[in-house]
């Protein structure tokens, strides 16, 4: 019976390819088919499911809205794969803006409690700053971009890039030289960001793309933070010493 119906369905599409026939009506689909393409019939209202395939990149957010906007144009309740994982990304940015600006508005907060003065909040701030901004750059080079997959790494970067300014700036609030500051709290913060670094690093070998993409995110991130911690914060402090040890010209 099914192999009658399959060879029927055939023949029905053979003659319409040689021109035979213009139509083929819905009686002529086998009923499965039918399930899944058309609803009506019997007095009811005749409804077709309509499969419209992007020529673009469904990942390219500008050409998502293009083809959103022009498919709604004909059908305000379009769906599919290209509008869920369009909406998804709506979704996933939505959240990570919400994320990061939650997380900076607690890693502040928690600063002040600690700290309770401005210098050591801004000093803290330095290493995550020039890192963040250093890491959107080694993304250029590397060709990495911002995806659903390690964008949630955003955030864990914002956690991680503080740590090591906050253990410099009690260090150095107890009036150490830049020099004694690397040589002790230093070496500390570096063992500590290369722990971290190696187990993220370990997610560079995965074979899922979005899981290297990842590890990569989160080691340039890290890498980048502690750079700064290493570099950045011992000269700004080597710099505000020496312009507090310069006399000042008193008038006579």
């Amino acid at each position: 019976m099914l192999d009658r119906r399959f060879m029927s369905l055939v023949a029905g599409l053979v003659d319409a390819l040689r021109g035979k026939v213009t139509t083929m009506p819905v009686t002529a689909i086998p009923n499965d088919l039918q399930e899944s393409y058309y609803r009506g019939g019997d007095g009811r209202q005749e409804m077709f499911a309509l499969h419209i395939f992007p020529n673009g990149d469904i990942t390219d957010p500008v050409f998502m809205d293009a083809f959103l906007l022009h498919t709604r144009s004909v059908d305000p309740h379009v769906t599919g794969l290209p509008v869920t994982f369009l909406a998804f990304g709506d979704l996933m940015t939505e959240g990570l803006q919400r994320a990061v600006t939650l997380a900076l508005i607690l890693i502040l907060v928690f600063l002040a409690i600690d700290f309770r003065t401005p210098g050591p909040v801004l000093l803290t701030f330095v290493p995550l700053v020039c890192g963040t901004v250093w890491m959107l750059g080694l993304m250029n080079v590397f060709g990495l971009q911002l995806n659903y997959a390690n964008m949630m790494g955003v955030p864990l970067i914002l956690g991680i890039g503080v740590d090591s300014g906050v253990h410099l700036a009690h260090r150095a609030m107890q009036g150490v030289t830049p020099t004694y500051l690397l040589s002790t709290t230093g070496r500390a913060v570096l063992l500590s960001s290369m722990t971290s670094l190696m187990g993220m690093g370990s997610m560079l070998f995965g074979t899922h793309g979005g899981v290297q993409s990842f590890g990569l995110l989160l080691v340039i991130g890290v890498a980048s933070c502690l750079v700064a911690s290493l570099v950045v914060v011992p000269a700004i402090l080597q710099w505000t010493q020496n312009r507090s040890a310069v006399p000042q010209k008193t008038e006579s």
